[in-house]
């Protein structure tokens, strides 16, 4: 379990510092790069919760809609994603 752990980790902070450095290869850190970089962790987090649902079983073998609180929860994290991406309150 640590090395798939590790992995995810891994694989998470691949992408997100991808995202981070295509988003600043012009030379500036700007309020845009860094709320790339922020939504490319959070949907990183998200599909590694969905993915983490089960040790043995592939989210498809689960079913999608088998946990409704579980999925309320991932729809009101996306819900907050976009209100602070697009509501210029948050």
């Amino acid at each position: 379990m640590l090395g798939t752990m590790v992995f995810t980790a891994g694989a998470v902070l691949a992408v997100t510092m991808f995202v981070f450095l295509s988003e600043v290869a012009d030379g500036a850190v700007t309020r845009r790069d860094t709320t790339m970089t922020f939504v490319a962790f959070v949907t990183c987090d998200l599909v590694l919760a969905l993915s983490c649902r089960s040790t043995t079983k592939s989210v498809f073998e689960l079913g999608l809609f088998s946990n409704m609180f579980f999925l309320v929860a991932v729809g009101g994290s996306v819900l907050g994603q976009v209100l602070i991406v697009y509501a210029p309150p948050l």
